[in-house]
C-alpha cells in the first residue's frame, strides 16, 4: 500500500476502500473538512470507508489538564510545549456529520453505525460521487 506524504499526492477516484481511525477527533473543524474531502476524493464510486473516532462520554470528558474547545464535546489538552485538540463523538453524531458532509458536497452515501471498530465508528458506502465541476 503506497504512502502519500502530501494530500495532493493521493490519487483521485482510485481506492475501493478507505480507513480513518482516530483522525477526525484530533483535528479542528476546518482541518476535519479537508480530511473528509481527501477520503471522498480518493474513493471510487461504489467504494467503502470505515471511520472511527473517540467518544466524548467516558473517554475524552474525563481528560485532565484541559480547557474547553470551540465546538461542543471538544477540549484543548495541555501538554508540554503546547496543546492538542480532542473532539468526542457520541450517539449518531459521527454518522450525522459524515452524512451531512457528503450531502453538502453532492455525494450520495449510505452511512451506518459500526460497533467494535473504535469508540464510535461508521461504515460509509459511496453510492454516487458528486459530478466534477
Amino acid at each position: 500500500f503506497p504512502s502519500h506524504d502530501r494530500v495532493e499526492d493521493i490519487p483521485k477516484d482510485h481506492y475501493h476502500a478507505a480507513v480513518s481511525h482516530n483522525v477526525l477527533n484530533v483535528v479542528e473543524p476546518h482541518v476535519r473538512e479537508h480530511v473528509m474531502h481527501s477520503i471522498f476524493n480518493s474513493m471510487k464510486e461504489g467504494g467503502h470507508a470505515v471511520i472511527g473516532t473517540r467518544k466524548w462520554k467516558g473517554d475524552i470528558d474525563k481528560t485532565k489538564n484541559a480547557e474547553p474547545g470551540d465546538e461542543p464535546k471538544s477540549l484543548w489538552v495541555k501538554k508540554k510545549g503546547g496543546a492538542s485538540y480532542q473532539k468526542g463523538f457520541d450517539g449518531n453524531e459521527l454518522k450525522d456529520y459524515v452524512h451531512d458532509y457528503a450531502k453538502r458536497h453532492g455525494h450520495e452515501v449510505k452511512v451506518t453505525n459500526l460497533k467494535g471498530v473504535a469508540a464510535t465508528g461508521v461504515h460509509v458506502h459511496l453510492l454516487k460521487k458528486a459530478k466534477p465541476e
